[in-house]
């Protein structure tokens, strides 16, 4: 669906939020959808299981049923957010505290998964092909790993129901492992780094 397709989706669901978030946890990518929506028990009675049924819905359709061109994603829509993401990355160095974690976490961390920024570098989207795009969205949807998290108080029943039928009809592969993150207590060699900058107010992070 479009981003327009969803907000409709939304404002039909007594507006109801939904947030896609891209992060990184230790070794780990998480991919992850939320959605908070009103309380099943203050709507109409014909309407008991109406938002959670939609929920669900609309969750299966932003993994299931991306914008297609000729078997990959929308270019012009790929091609925006590359260059968005660019742009973003560039300016993260106006925020000083959260570049200087970031760069410090990427020195620190050279070498290993968890020194990879969440949002990737200048030279992934400079050497970025479409169709390496494909491969990974079909590597997370038929093999990463997958957990729900329910808050609420609804028949815990009923939302599994409606959970699993958001992979309903897809073929999931063997899961793949998740990677073991290892705990260095005392590092072999202290390392420093300095970057320069012209400014006129500090932070420590």
């Amino acid at each position: 669906p479009t981003q327009r397709d969803m907000a409709k989706q939304l404002e039909t669901m007594y507006g109801a939020d939904m947030v896609l978030r891209n992060q990184r946890r230790g070794c780990c990518q998480v991919v992850g959808f939320s959605m908070d929506m009103l309380r099943q028990s203050v709507l109409p009675a014909s309407e008991s299981m109406f938002l959670l049924h939609e929920a669900a819905g609309l969750i299966r359709k932003t993994l299931t049923e991306p914008l297609w061109e000729d078997g990959r994603f929308l270019a012009s829509y790929v091609d925006r957010e590359r260059k968005n993401r660019m742009d973003a990355i560039r300016s993260s160095v106006n925020n000083k505290a959260r570049y200087a974690m970031r760069q410090c976490i990427s020195f620190m961390c050279e070498g290993e998964p968890c020194g990879i920024p969440a949002e990737g570098t200048i030279a992934d989207y400079e050497h970025f092909r479409p169709d390496f795009l494909v491969e990974c969205y079909h590597t997370m949807l038929h093999e990463a790993r997958v957990e729900f998290f329910y808050i609420g108080a609804e028949d815990l029943d009923i939302v599994l129901q409606e959970v699993r039928g958001v992979f309903a009809g897809i073929e999931r592969q063997a899961t793949a492992s998740l990677p073991e993150n290892h705990l260095i207590c005392h590092a072999k060699q202290v390392r420093y780094r300095n970057e320069a900058a012209d400014v006129t107010q500090s932070k420590l992070v």
